[in-house]
């Protein structure tokens, strides 16, 4: 299994992630692969989904200026409506 987050020298997983690559979306869908966590910033007011086949709700709604961070199980698709900043 790829590790997703940093341990520390008792080999315990730390409560932070390694930064990688960060991308800008607006309106846009994207297949989640391996189980992972992400970052979304939110650029403008947005909403959220992950779902498998169908998009249920009103979905998550994240004010502008919220970050939050979520585990997208695999073969997951991850929905955003606005603008956001995703990492992961």
């Amino acid at each position: 299994m790829e590790q997703i987050l940093p341990v520390d020298k008792n080999f315990n997983s730390a409560q932070a992630l390694y930064i990688g690559k960060a991308t800008d979306v607006t309106d846009t869908t994207v297949a989640a692969g391996k189980t992972r966590i992400i970052r979304i910033s939110a650029i403008t007011d947005c909403r959220i989904w992950a779902y498998k086949e169908t998009k249920e709700g009103d979905g998550l709604n994240m004010p502008e200026g919220t970050i939050e961070y979520f585990g997208i199980p695999e073969g997951y698709i991850l929905e955003i409506e606005g603008s956001a900043n995703v990492m992961g």
